[in-house]
């Protein structure tokens, strides 16, 4: 009898081992992180294949995360005085908070040639201000292969036209 309880101990020790392991791998994973975090906002005309849950990165290091997309539909924002199509709301470490400047760049970019999106920002230079919370910032568009094909090819059509 007291085999058999030693037994079944040690199988359900087992099991809640067993899903700790997991639980801890799924959280690892999925990208979740305990740092603290500070938001800042990027305007884009066409933030290409970017999407909520894209990671940010400054130098190649993963420092946050875009948390959503907002179409704003071209109006004029009254805080920033400039016409908006799509704001990225991120999260960014609050570890980065001194080394994003003013000037920073801020752009979307992917892994590879066929690799997933993201943002990419380039910090700017030492003798700017630091950006602050939630400030709002101009995001510089990725290139668009779409239009550069449609264009060349008016060209084409229109040369072999001409001769």
């Amino acid at each position: 009898m007291a085999q058999e309880r030693s037994i079944e101990v040690k199988v359900g020790a087992l099991i809640l081992v067993s899903l700790t392991i997991l639980a801890a791998f799924v959280l690892l994973m999925g990208g979740l992180s305990f740092e603290r975090t500070y938001t800042l906002y990027v305007d884009f005309d066409n933030p290409g294949a970017l999407q909520a849950g894209a990671p940010v990165r400054v130098a190649g290091l993963k420092v946050g995360k875009v948390q959503e997309l907002q179409f704003l539909g071209g109006k004029v924002d009254p805080k920033t005085n400039r016409r908006t199509l799509i704001r990225a709301k991120i999260s960014v470490e609050q570890r980065m908070h001194d080394a994003i400047k003013e000037d920073a760049d801020f752009f979307v970019t992917a892994q590879g040639v066929l690799g997933e999106q993201f943002l990419a920002i380039d910090p700017g230079s030492a003798q700017k201000p630091v950006l602050g919370e939630g400030s709002i910032v101009r995001g510089i568009d990725p290139p668009r292969l779409d239009l550069f094909l449609a264009k060349s090819y008016e060209l084409v059509d229109t040369t072999i036209n001409t001769l």
